[in-house]
């Protein structure tokens, strides 16, 4: 024994490892994957809020501009070619 790390040695270092212990061991294996799967979910859930949360307060550009998107559709023919080149309002140094 060592006062600063424990126990150096293994405490069942001399006994066997039998049927009893085999169904423990499947039991805790599946009781952590059913932790797992939970935890899993939550994570997912908390994600998922955090990321409409975050949709709500700063929506995509794209989001913004859904409207304006649609109303180009009637633009006709006319129209859009009057609209100007975006380099001709740009000045070259």
């Amino acid at each position: 024994y060592d006062a600063f790390s424990g126990f150096g040695g293994s405490l069942f270092a001399n006994s066997q490892y039998d049927k009893d212990d085999e169904d423990a061991d499947r039991i805790w294996e599946a009781v952590d994957r059913r932790m797992d799967e939970k935890r899993k979910r939550q994570r997912e859930k908390m994600a998922k809020e955090a990321e409409l949360n975050l949709r709500k307060t700063r929506p995509k550009i794209a989001d913004q501009f859904v409207d304006l998107k649609q109303e180009l559709s009637s633009v006709n023919q006319v129209e859009w070619d009057s609209i100007p080149e975006a380099s001709t309002g740009v000045r070259h140094r």
